[in-house]
């Protein structure tokens, strides 16, 4: 069963590191991380929260920044486009003086207490995570702050706080 679910999640998202354990899918994804390219400081806790973000940008290094705002990806709703989202990742990624700032509802999350149905997902919205990151962790050192939405926030009455799980990774 398991190895039939391996071989679902792959057909349909194209992900290779989830198919193991969780274990060892986390210290794949871990491997994939790049050290981050701008110094950043964070600044005023709120619970396990930041309320701000500071970057010291380097003027011998970068002539210019282009900051990407990032939101509404919904990743794994059957409406979401995975080619043209993974097209502004590589877009980020193809020169170096490109940064992202990550709005909310990155992830659909859809749960039986959610307006939208949760049979409009690919994926349970745990598995949402780890495929977002999965996909994401490429380009993770080119994030420079990350504000969740509600949709992440519909995992609070049965996963918890899923945007919480992805600012960590």
């Amino acid at each position: 069963m398991a190895q039939a679910f391996s071989t679902f999640l792959q057909a349909v998202t194209g992900n290779t590191i989830l198919a193991g354990s969780t274990a060892d899918s986390l210290k794949k994804l871990w491997k994939l991380r790049k050290p981050s390219v701008l110094p950043t400081r964070l600044g005023m806790a709120f619970g396990s929260e930041r309320k701000y973000v500071s970057c010291q940008v380097d003027p011998s290094k970068f002539k210019t920044i282009e900051l990407l705002h990032v939101t509404d990806v919904q990743m794994f709703h059957r409406g979401c486009r995975l080619e043209r989202v993974l097209e502004y990742r590589d877009w980020v990624l193809a020169k170096p003086n490109r940064f992202m700032l990550w709005g909310g509802d990155m992830i659909d999350a859809s749960t039986i207490f959610s307006p939208g149905s949760p049979w409009e997902n690919i994926l349970e919205p745990q598995g949402q995570v780890m495929g977002f990151v999965e996909h994401w962790m490429p380009a993770a050192h080119r994030v420079l702050g990350y504000v969740g939405g509600n949709h992440e926030r519909r995992g609070l009455k049965t996963f918890g706080d899923l945007g919480l799980l992805l600012a960590t990774f």
